[in-house]
This record gives structure tokens, C-alpha cells and sequence, in this order.
């Protein structure tokens, strides 16, 4: 039973893989331009991490994606999700439409917290979840609990209206409770906001907060090919960084840019940049490359390296380093090529 019941946590667990996975690459957007602030990210709180987001109503019909999948390996449904979809009437794959996920935490402890619209059940869902879970309420709102499978804590979830959901595997219900109300007028938030407006066009973006104790943290750890300290104090200036996909034609443009602290560590990140470009490049011109890759590989290759960008942006209180780049479905055929094994 216990298993069975974790898959009321796939409801959150399928936001999580399924945008971890888009915001890796795979995505082309169908020309249509969103709210500039969806509604899913106004409940994002001001003390996360990280924040992702994914429109997956998009997605459905991106022929890159389609592309993607023809590429990748089939596999049968799980029967316990089966199950799942089944008794719920719910399949993420399908039914979910918008998705926005923070990640909360320092050091080891890390807590997800996620809002998603789409087209749920409640009836079916909530008697799916009290099979093993109970119903509390907290703050006036209704809560469900239930185990998850191989792990001691639970997952939560509420609605917030008939077409959305939290979720959290977090422990404090106060907090979780708190995060209902949209954030978008705490102060702490307009930051984060700030970046999600940056980002409106894109339908997959990510927005991480970075801090001087991400520089503590790898200046205690070491680092190959780096001293540490200075790993650590370089690491220390960075204070956001941001990854948008959006279209171009028939590629996937991917626009990553890293905020600094200060003109210095921008200008040698920029360096840094620009320089694994051009050996990306001298290694396509090497002889013994040339013949360990066939003609269109290369081309594919030569073709996305061709279209990498990078240049410099005064944001005032930070300096950016932007990197853009856009992947083809080319590209996606030569991975593939170099995936096969020899006979295939």
C-alpha cells in the first residue's frame, strides 16, 4: 500500500523529472508568447534556491521534442503508475499544463516546493490518497498526506483551486501553508521576479540564487585542474545565474547568462567561456577527431558551435556573462549516431 501510495507524489515527482529533463535541452517553442508573469511562479518563495518552470501545453507540440523522443529508447508504462492514472484519471504527460518548482535549502537539506495547473480529479485523487495517507487541516486549508515509498518522510498536497495543486516533501506544514498566498508582494520576492520577467519568453527557464557561501563551500572541497581557494573566491562573486529555452526557426536557442558581483570575475568567466569555445572548435579541425567522426557529425557540430554567442551585460548592481547557442535537430541526429553501437 505504501507503494501504491507514492504515486500521488508523482503528481509533484513528474514536475520535477519531466522539467529537470527539458531545462537539460529539449525544447522548441511554437511562437506563442506567455503572460509575462505565469501564475504558478507569483507562489515561488522568496528564500528558494532555485526556481524552474515549464509550460507543458507547449511542449506537447514542439517537433523538437517529438524529434527527442522518436530518438529515445521505448519503454512500457509502469504498472504501478498505471494503476495510478487509472484510479485518478490523472497522467502528467497529458494533463499537466503549467508547472513551477522551487528548490529550498542550504547545505544537505533540501526541500522541493511545487505549483502546477492542469486538469485534476479531486474526487478520484483525494480517495486515491487517504487509501494510505490522512487529511489534515491547517491555516483553513485542506492537506493530504501520504507516505512515500523507500523514504521515512511524506508528501503533501493541496488545492488551491480546482486546477491547481502544491506539493511539497517538505516537513513543516506552517511553511508550506504560507507559500498558498502569492509571494510576488514580499520584497524578498522582486528579485526573483525580476529574472521571471527577463525570462517571459522563454516557455523553460531556470533561475538560480547564488551566494559567497557557494564559494565557502567549494573552497573546503577540491577541485581537478583548480586550487580550490581560488575556485572558492571566484565561485564567491557569482550571485545569479539563469538558463532560458526559446525558439529559432528550427532549432532550440538556449540563452544561459551568469550575473557577478564584480567587472573582474565577469570578465574572467567571459575568458573562460570564449576560450573552451576555441578548443571545442581547434578539436573538430584535429585530424585524429576527423576520422573518428563521420562527415555529417562534424558538419552538425561545427554548425552549433558556429552559432555560440557570448558577450557582456552591465545590469548595474551585477555584471553578466551571456552565452547563447542554438541546438538543431541535426545535432540530435549526430548524438544519436554517436550513441549506436557498431552493427546497429
Amino acid at each position: 500500500m505504501r507503494r501504491r501510495a507514492s504515486w500521488l507524489w508523482l503528481l509533484g515527482l513528474g514536475v520535477t523529472l519531466l522539467i529537470v529533463a527539458l531545462v537539460l535541452g529539449y525544447h522548441e517553442w511554437q511562437g506563442r508568447i506567455h503572460a509575462v508573469r505565469p501564475a504558478v511562479l507569483s507562489y515561488m518563495p522568496a528564500g528558494g534556491d532555485t526556481v524552474i518552470y515549464a509550460d507543458l501545453t507547449a511542449l506537447r507540440h514542439s517537433p523538437f521534442l517529438a524529434r527527442l523522443l522518436s530518438l529515445a529508447p521505448s519503454a512500457g508504462m509502469d504498472a504501478d503508475y498505471a494503476g495510478f492514472v487509472q484510479a485518478t484519471g490523472f497522467d502528467y504527460a497529458r494533463d499537466l499544463d503549467r508547472a513551477a518548482l522551487a528548490v529550498i535549502g542550504h547545505g544537505q537539506r533540501r526541500v522541493l516546493f511545487a505549483v502546477a495547473d492542469g486538469r485534476f480529479d479531486y474526487g478520484k485523487i483525494t480517495a486515491y490518497a487517504l487509501k494510505t495517507g490522512r487529511r489534515e487541516m491547517i491555516g483553513g486549508y485542506e492537506l493530504f498526506r501520504t507516505p512515500m515509498s523507500g523514504a521515512s518522510k511524506e508528501a503533501t498536497f493541496s488545492f488551491l483551486s480546482p486546477g491547481r495543486i502544491a506539493l511539497t516533501d517538505g516537513q513543516d506544514m506552517t511553511a508550506f501553508v504560507s507559500f498558498f498566498t502569492p509571494q510576488a508582494d514580499n520584497p524578498g520576492s522582486q528579485p526573483w521576479h525580476e529574472r521571471f520577467v527577463r525570462l517571459a519568453g522563454s516557455p523553460v527557464f531556470l533561475v538560480s540564487s547564488l551566494s559567497a557561501s557557494n564559494g565557502a563551500m567549494l573552497a573546503t572541497r577540491p577541485a581537478s585542474g583548480f586550487r580550490s581557494e581560488q575556485l572558492g573566491t571566484f565561485a564567491g562573486s557569482l550571485r545569479w545565474g539563469t538558463v532560458g529555452l526559446r525558439p529559432d526557426g528550427d532549432a532550440l536557442r538556449i540563452v544561459a547568462e551568469a550575473e557577478c558581483a564584480n567587472d573582474e570575475s565577469a570578465s574572467r568567466l567571459s575568458d573562460t567561456a570564449s576560450g573552451l569555445t576555441l578548443f571545442a572548435r581547434a578539436q573538430l579541425t584535429d585530424p585524429k577527431t576527423q576520422r573518428q567522426l563521420d562527415p555529417e557529425t562534424l558538419a552538425a557540430l561545427e554548425e552549433m558551435l558556429r552559432t555560440v554567442d557570448i558577450s557582456r551585460i552591465d545590469r548595474g548592481e551585477t555584471k553578466g556573462v551571456r552565452l547563447v547557442f542554438s541546438v538543431t535537430t541535426r545535432v540530435l541526429d549526430a548524438a544519436a549516431r554517436l550513441n549506436r553501437t557498431p552493427g546497429q
